[in-house]
């Protein structure tokens, strides 16, 4: 039995007291402000965080309920996984890499369908905590309507890249877990999957939101690819690996000109892995992957480069 609902809050904006400087600090005066006093807490958390309560009490949903994490039965999950067979295959290549990126950390990748239920997550490590594990689950069911406020939740219904922190989450039987997510769209524009990162009992030691939405793009690019039979598509590809002399002879430059911007671009590249997993040692083998390329673009086209820039189709 479900307790009484908690009101839909004023639409009353108050702003961030100064004497709430601390990130749960700030969240909690957010909760009191929401669901005991019934104002919009805008400032305090992201909007779309606040629009996701918003929803979840129009639900009749309350925020100390108890939650499950109970999978689907094994005959759905058979027809979600056939149904994301195509998702699975483009992002098997960037989910390895990725899992091979977070080892060493208290991280996991998660993979959802569009609709928030798990097609796939990385393996379990010994430092998960039991909510990590039991979210971490093919079948299991993320979606906003059923676990409330989180990242993959929210991505899922909204279809824009979130980050969702402790008790930032609805429901306060999740309010030591950290994640966030963002949307991969198919060929045509619809929310094909989510791609999410989840740690639990700790703060992200990286830039999450940057890497999940690195990722997600990557796969996203590798959907389009195999949804495109029918397309000529063009794709600009730049590694670590490649021969200066070749590239001089593709691009008709010098090999000392050529040599320079793959300097650059090792360089580069380095500075961000340190930027963004400052903790980790960065393996070359693994990651080849760069944040330039040889000629310059605006700065509307930045894209990584093997999960690279995203390929371009004309005609049939």
């Amino acid at each position: 039995m479900r307790s009484t609902p908690v009101k839909p809050p004023a639409e009353a904006t108050l702003g961030a007291s100064p004497f709430f400087g601390t990130p749960s600090q700030r969240v909690a005066l957010a909760r009191e402000r929401f669901f005991e006093e019934g104002h919009r807490p805008s400032g305090l958390v992201p909007e779309g965080v606040i629009q996701s309560w918003t929803r979840c009490v129009s639900a009749h949903r309350a925020p100390h309920e108890s939650i499950t994490f109970d999978p689907l039965t094994r005959t759905r999950i058979s027809h979600t996984l056939a149904r994301n067979r195509q998702l699975l295959e483009a992002s098997g290549d960037d989910l390895l890499q990725l899992e091979s990126m977070l080892a060493g950390t208290a991280c996991k990748a998660i993979l959802t369908d569009r609709h928030g239920v798990v097609v796939h997550a990385t393996r379990t490590g010994p430092s998960d905590g039991i909510t990590m594990r039991l979210i971490g689950r093919v079948g299991v069911d993320l979606a906003e309507e059923t676990v409330g406020t989180t990242a993959p939740g929210v991505a899922a219904k909204t279809g824009a890249l979130c980050t969702v922190q402790g008790a930032e989450h609805f429901f306060s039987d999740i309010h030591t877990m950290q994640c966030a997510a963002a949307p991969i769209r198919d060929a045509q524009g619809e929310l094909a999957g989510v791609l999410d990162l989840s740690c639990e009992a700790q703060p992200f030691r990286f830039d999450a939101a940057a890497i999940v939405s690195l990722y997600a793009t990557a796969i996203e690019n590798r959907l389009l690819m195999a949804q495109s039979q029918q397309h000529v598509l063009l794709q600009c590809h730049y590694s670590l690996e490649l021969d200066a002399g070749e590239l001089a002879e593709i691009f008709d430059e010098k090999p000392d000109t050529i040599r320079k911007q793959l300097e650059r671009a090792r360089t580069a590249w380095r500075e961000q892995h340190r930027r963004l997993f400052p903790a980790a040692p960065l393996d070359e083998e693994a990651v080849v992957r760069v944040l330039t390329e040889l000629k310059p673009r605006s700065s509307t086209d930045q894209r990584p480069a093997d999960s690279p820039s995203r390929p371009r189709r004309s005609g049939n």
